[in-house]
């Protein structure tokens, strides 16, 4: 099968978190299966940065066309991409496809290209990536969209893959809100986990001393410092907890929670903050860790 999936943003840019590392996982196992996997995704590498890597170039045996986006500026305030040309690349790649897979529901990428799609009547799949909820962030932003573009949008979809039952609902409701007559295929299907990357985990050695953690006993948050991943909370109940030999790690980006989180910890050395981990810290990370905290 030839499979195009429609991104906002693809590997290398871990920066973005679990999509990016979701969709590169999805698109190398299909490949590995022997399909033909394109992706047609932006050049944006962080929230306030461009991906320093090229137009075009297969990895893991997946091509990869990245568009070009006209503002950075965008990505960081409003979340949205501005691709340049992605309709003129849409236009030459699904001639080339079967079926297209677009990740996260409200993208300028979807605008673009389902329309296209659809009058090639190819059918189209969405991964909303939990992205679909007004309280997930920008709901403002998330309402007005809903409201001018959504329902058409919405009604290209043949099927929606939710990552847990909770989500698969959530998508049967915004259906019914601004769809309706239309009612896709809804999935419920899990991220998958490649066991051979955490199948030889590296010694923790490195990362305690990089951190100055000794022998501590370690709680380890990894992943975007957003505040719907209850990065506060898990910090408030561990102070509560008042564990004096033990240590928080909050490991990955700030995207909105660090301003809360920082008046908690101010002078406390039991909680440290990394930033971002590329994927040799973070199996060290893991590696390290005597517990592993997703609220």
């Amino acid at each position: 099968m030839r499979v195009l999936h429609v991104t906002p943003y693809y590997a290398p840019a871990y920066a973005f978190g679990g999509v990016t590392r979701a969709v590169e996982g999805l698109t190398l196992a299909l490949a590995r299966a022997g399909h033909d996997v394109l992706v047609l995704t932006t050049d944006a590498g962080s929230q306030n940065a461009r991906l320093e890597a090229p137009p075009e170039e297969t990895r893991g045996g997946v091509r990869v066309v990245r568009t070009p986006n006209l503002s950075v500026r965008a990505r960081g305030r409003f979340n949205l991409s501005t691709p340049l040309g992605m309709g003129r690349w849409a236009g030459r790649l699904l001639g080339e496809v079967d079926v297209v897979h677009c990740h996260e529901f409200r993208t300028l990428e979807n605008l673009l290209v389902t329309p296209s799609a659809r009058r090639l009547n190819l059918p189209l799949v969405l991964s909303p990536h939990g992205t679909l909820t007004l309280e997930t962030g920008r709901g403002s932003l998330k309402a007005l969209w809903d409201t001018l573009l959504s329902p058409a949008m919405a009604r290209r979809f043949a099927a929606v893959v939710g990552l847990a039952q909770a989500e698969t609902d959530d998508a049967r409701a915004a259906w019914s809100r601004f769809a309706l007559g239309h009612t896709p295929h809804f999935l419920t299907i899990p991220n998958g986990v490649d066991l051979e990357t955490f199948a030889a985990l590296p010694d923790d050695s490195a990362f305690r001393a990089r951190y100055g953690l000794g022998d501590a006993p370690i709680c380890l948050f990894l992943g975007r410092l957003h505040p719907r991943k209850g990065v506060e909370t898990l910090t408030r109940a561990f102070l509560a907890a008042n564990l004096p030999a033990a240590r928080l790690i909050l490991a990955g980006p700030d995207d909105g929670a660090l301003a809360a989180v920082q008046p908690l910890i101010a002078g406390d050395a039991r909680v440290v903050l990394t930033g971002y981990l590329d994927d040799r810290e973070r199996l060290e990370a893991l590696a390290a860790a005597d517990l592993f905290a997703l609220p």
